[in-house]
């Protein structure tokens, strides 16, 4: 669904809204995915630092500490992504005039 507030030949003052997108199944999703990959996100750094400690302590091997960065990595990337993914939906949903003519 789309809000149009102004219509044909209106005039429209520079910042002011012309078309706003109705996303908000996208969000719902785009949110959830986001919470999820957070979550998962959280949960790798954790246990890299904590493998970190282990492998300090000499508990865990080169090999163990390489896996668990790993893992946080690319949980950190899909966070970012995920965020970087709804911010852009939000933005690109509002359509304005321009503040310079």
């Amino acid at each position: 669904m789309v809000r149009l507030p102004v219509k044909e030949g209106d005039v429209v003052r520079a910042g002011a809204l012309i078309a706003q997108l109705d996303l908000a199944e996208e969000s719902v999703q785009s949110e959830n995915v986001l919470a999820q990959s957070k979550a998962t996100y959280e949960e790798a750094e954790k246990s890299f630092h904590r493998s970190e400690d282990l492998f300090t302590k000499g508990m865990i091997a080169q090999q163990d500490l390489d896996a668990v960065r790993k893992a946080y990595e690319i949980a950190k990337s899909q966070y970012e992504a995920a965020r970087d993914d709804l911010k852009v939906k939000r933005d690109y949903s509002i359509i304005g005039r321009p503040l310079m003519a």
